[in-house]
């Protein structure tokens, strides 16, 4: 069996505004079991996160409006059974791009390629364009990697494997 999970990450490198955004953020998803987050580190990268991906629908609700509070790029991303990733870039508030890395199930439409350049910034070193092209179109053995590549390069806790351990 492999693994499923969703998440939503995002950067909020303003204090200040983390401090004015971020009760409006929980308040989205509060009451509701099976979420974490990583809201009380001291960031820049913050994630709501669904350890079993039974939550990804709200979540991918949940990124748009993100993406608008903290003016800014928020990622949703989905892993299936460790075979693919469904990825969801917004830019404050609009989607940029609904795409898939991996062996995508035939069941599921509508979803592209990556585009490596709506992805370029949000990485920490723009000199790692390789690497992202390498994530984006190269699957290892296990979907959830690719995640925490991502999650490496962008600074953005799209898979946090604290988190992961922390929610379960």
């Amino acid at each position: 069996m492999g693994m499923f999970m969703a998440s939503v990450a995002f950067r909020c490198e303003d204090p200040a505004k983390w401090e004015k955004v971020k009760p409006e953020i929980e308040e989205m998803f509060l009451g509701l079991d099976g979420l974490s987050c990583n809201f009380e580190c001291e960031g820049p990268g913050y994630a709501i996160l669904s350890p079993y991906g039974d939550m990804g629908m709200l979540l991918a609700e949940i990124a748009p409006k993100v993406s608008i509070l903290i003016g800014g790029y928020a990622v949703m991303a989905m892993c299936a059974d460790s075979d693919f990733d469904v990825l969801e870039l917004y830019r404050c508030g609009e989607l940029v791009e609904r795409s898939c890395v991996g062996e995508l199930y035939e069941e599921i439409e509508d979803l592209t390629e990556p585009d490596p350049d709506n992805w370029m910034p949000l990485l920490r070193n723009p000199d790692e364009r390789e690497a992202l092209e390498q994530v984006l179109f190269e699957m290892d053995v296990f979907a959830e990697d690719n995640l925490r590549m991502l999650t490496r390069l962008t600074g953005y806790p799209i898979f946090d494997d604290e988190m992961m351990l922390a929610a379960e």
